[in-house]
């Protein structure tokens, strides 16, 4: 089903495949100042913000726009 436990299983083999390139950007941010990193916190997909910290590198301190972290945005999504 959609969103169900196949889906993140494929998420988190496209995050593999996008870390195996070099020209990936983890700590990239959208218009509102957001990483990667922080959409998988809110979206309460702790996997893949596990991903994304081992094997990609990303940074936890880094704040949007708002001045929220990470770990803010993941505490305001339980």
């Amino acid at each position: 089903a959609y969103g169900g436990r196949g889906a993140d299983d494929t998420y988190c083999r496209i995050i593999r495949l996008l870390l195996k390139d070099s020209r990936t950007q983890v700590n990239a941010r959208d218009s509102s100042g957001r990483t990667a990193l922080m959409l998988a916190c809110e979206s309460g997909r702790g996997e893949r913000a596990r991903l994304l910290l081992r094997l990609g590198g990303a940074h936890e301190s880094i704040a949007d726009e708002d001045g929220q972290t990470a770990m803010d945005i993941a505490r305001q999504s339980k």
